[in-house]
């Protein structure tokens, strides 16, 4: 059962970005996208049913490019 359908609101979650992935992301050693969209995937499958972030306009835009 959903965290939604058992407490009758939706989860929120807030992901702001984390140190040490900014810092591989500026070494070059990880794809900075890819990472991200796992976050949000991972998120999501944990079951939250909004992610806050202030990446969400990178993620449209790769959503829709």
């Amino acid at each position: 059962m959903s965290f939604a359908l058992r407490f009758g609101y939706p989860l929120r979650v807030h992901r702001r970005p984390l140190l040490d992935l900014l810092s591989a992301y500026a070494g070059s050693w990880l794809d900075g996208d890819a990472v991200m969209m796992e976050c949000m995937v991972s998120l999501r499958r944990a079951g939250a049913d909004m992610v806050l972030t202030s990446a969400a306009p990178d993620i449209a835009e790769r959503l829709q490019g």
